[in-house]
């Protein structure tokens, strides 16, 4: 079976949250690329469309993704619908662990 990801995906460790459009729920992008991350969380929404949360120094990147994987260590999120402010922060995100 190919590769099938477009995009560099590096190790995070940022905490995150996501949001289903009630409570948030905490945890932590294991992973990260441009097209979306892996979320290590004690428990998921039920919802697939969610925000999630990254902060960065003193200012919040917010992404609209859907949930399109669940294991029972966390959620794989696919961003979507990115306007240009989600993707010049993710790109600060990303861009120093690609070295």
């Amino acid at each position: 079976m190919g590769h099938l990801r477009n995009h560099p995906r590096v190790a995070s460790g940022r905490p995150v949250e996501i949001d289903p459009g009630g409570a948030a729920i905490r945890g932590e992008a294991r992973d990260l690329s441009m097209a979306g991350c892996f979320v290590v969380a004690k428990s998921a929404p039920a919802s697939e469309a969610i925000e999630i949360v990254f902060a960065e120094g003193g200012e919040q990147i917010r992404c609209r993704g859907r949930i399109v994987r669940r294991s029972l260590e966390g959620v794989a999120v696919r961003f979507e619908r990115l306007d240009w402010a989600d993707l010049f922060g993710l790109a600060r995100l990303v861009s120093p662990a690609l070295g």
